[in-house]
């Protein structure tokens, strides 16, 4: 049970941490929604009993999550697709005060947002995650949108000496 389970949930893309033995936590990002799941297994008798519950996140992507779980588990192979959750607009600097301050998610949703802008914006706040070694989840996610936004630019950054800003093609 467990095999297939985790075999359904690397297909849906779900990142899987072992906790300890029998619970793990599960995650995954969808657009700017953030899932954090709670999965543990227990042994009832002669079966194998699984918990999967939200801990944190989007409730409408939870629940498209939880439907493709149960298709899979049917055997259906085509999973329902969830239309991205809406994002708010805010400005380049509100985005970079989160990058700085917010929570992981909150970091991960900014630079996001960043990285999909067409805005130009000062981006020294970005090169720490450039950097820094990413270890968990939301740090990989983090900096894969970093390094996202380091191919922007038109020049290296070790080698630019003045303010960062992206120059942005406009097309």
């Amino acid at each position: 049970m467990r095999r297939k389970i985790f075999k359904i949930l690397k297909q849906l893309e779900v990142d899987i941490e072992t906790m300890y033995p029998w619970k793990y936590r599960l995650q995954q990002v969808h657009g700017s929604a953030y899932l954090d799941i709670q999965c543990q297994f227990f042994k009832q008798g002669v079966n194998t009993v699984v918990d999967i519950k939200l801990q944190s996140g989007e409730r409408y992507v939870w629940h498209h999550l939880t439907k493709n779980i149960r298709k899979r588990l049917e055997g259906v192979e085509h999973p329902t697709t969830c239309p991205f959750p809406k994002e708010f607009d805010a400005k380049p600097e509100q985005w970079l005060s989160l990058v700085e301050h917010g929570s992981m998610d909150d970091k991960r949703r900014a630079m996001r947002r960043l990285a999909l802008s067409n805005l130009d914006f000062d981006v020294r706040k970005i090169e720490l995650w450039l950097h820094k070694p990413a270890q968990t989840f939301l740090e990989r996610e983090i900096r894969r949108w970093a390094e996202k936004i380091k191919g922007e630019f038109r020049r290296p950054l070790d080698r630019f000496n003045g303010p960062w800003t992206i120059e942005r093609s406009r097309l």
